[in-house]
């Protein structure tokens, strides 16, 4: 192996460690700003938002395509709506399922 395979190796473990870290880090805000009494939606939506990318990001980075990770996300809800209980989280689910599907 040579120097430069060994260098692409640790930047691509560092680039995986810091992604794992944004994701934690960005956790960590979320259950900061929900214990804070004035806790802006538009301020956690956008810490969602940066899970979702991150965690996309870093399946890449472990050599799953996007792609690939859409349709897992779908075959989950698939199965998540069948197990559900009660009609509002069948509701939640079905509508978040309808809308990742018609942006394949």
């Amino acid at each position: 192996m040579n120097n430069k395979n060994i260098i692409d190796i640790a930047a691509n473990v560092k680039q995986i460690e810091g992604l794992k870290s944004k994701i934690l880090v960005e956790i960590a805000n979320i259950f900061r700003i929900m214990s804070e009494s004035s806790a802006e939606n538009g301020e956690l939506d956008g810490k969602f938002a940066e899970i979702i990318m991150n965690s996309y990001l870093l399946a890449a980075k472990l050599g799953f395509s996007y792609d690939d990770v859409h349709e897992k996300i779908l075959s989950k809800l698939k199965l998540e709506i069948l197990a559900r209980d009660t009609v509002s989280d069948y509701n939640e689910l079905s509508d978040w399922f309808k809308n990742l599907r018609s942006t394949s």
